[in-house]
């Protein structure tokens, strides 16, 4: 949830090449998958 919480640019973010970005949220999006949770980027606040 940090993770996820970075992505979205708490703690300052991430330093990310944008083309990389995809690729780790939907690894992260993985283990949301299996907490039943929903990732934040998904979320409609």
């Amino acid at each position: 949830m940090t993770a996820a919480a970075a992505m979205q640019g708490s703690r300052g973010g991430v330093d990310l090449p944008v083309e990389d970005r995809d690729r780790v949220r939907n690894h992260l999006a993985k283990y949301y998958a299996k907490m039943g949770e929903e990732t934040p980027w998904e979320r409609e606040d």
